[in-house]
């Protein structure tokens, strides 16, 4: 369940009597009128975003990015002149630091991994929930890479059906990992849950989640979204 845009809100502004928080300092680019007024309406609803420049093409981007000192941006992917897919991979390039949060309504297994490979560090759909952007957004910052709910639903079985190596040549990309955290590997990437895992491989569900514990510390992630941007980017799927 997403949190509300108040209760997102309400921890915020903890965190700005704690550790005196500064907005993030984000770029909007999206092409489409319409969909910009509404994008805007929900990112001003939060003091966690200062909007302070907005973008109809993928060159404009570009150029403001080169220009401005910013945070994060929200790209959609069908802008002109260059599409935010393209945008984001120059624009990761010349600053890495700077976090890509696509926001576009295209739902396609392949355009979504075309985006993490360009360097997006999150991915959701416009006909997702307001507050899933909000929630995106908290995430992104907080360094994590975030897919919503519904792209993994649709990632499964595209990159199940996309699996093309074995094994042992897993374990090459990958040396740490011991044969079992390979196999809890490939059943993260199939979408089962630690009690499904537990019951295929005959081990207690606290067993699984420390070898997926131990999996996810060595790789370095930290979320189920990491762990398919790690699996993409080693073309291990």
């Amino acid at each position: 369940m997403f949190e509300t845009a108040s209760t997102i809100t309400e921890k915020i502004i903890n965190m700005e009597k704690e550790e005196k928080f500064v907005p993030a300092r984000t770029m909007l680019v999206e092409d489409h009128p319409i969909f910009r007024v509404g994008i805007r309406a929900v990112l001003e609803q939060t003091p966690a975003i200062s909007l302070i420049d907005e973008a109809g093409t993928g060159e404009e981007a570009v150029g403001k990015t080169d220009e401005k000192s910013l945070d994060i941006i929200i790209m959609d992917i069908n802008i002109p002149i260059i599409d935010g897919i393209q945008a984001t991979k120059i624009i990761k390039g010349r600053h890495p630091e700077i976090k890509i949060l696509i926001f576009s309504a295209i739902e396609e297994p392949e355009t979504v991994i075309s985006a993490i490979k360009a360097g997006a560090d999150g991915y959701i759909f416009k006909t997702d929930n307001p507050n899933e952007l909000l929630n995106a957004i908290e995430k992104v910052m907080g360094g994590e890479n975030y897919l919503s709910q519904r792209i993994s639903n649709k990632l499964i079985p595209h990159l199940i059906g996309k699996k093309h190596e074995s094994g042992e040549e897993c374990e090459k990309k990958c040396e740490e990992l011991t044969g079992r955290e390979h196999e809890i590997l490939s059943f993260v990437l199939e979408g089962k849950t630690s009690k499904e895992v537990s019951k295929i491989l005959f081990l207690s569900v606290r067993t699984v989640e420390t070898h997926r514990y131990n999996m996810m510390k060595k790789i370095g992630c930290s979320s189920t979204a990491e762990i398919f941007k790690y699996a993409i980017d080693n073309k291990l799927i």
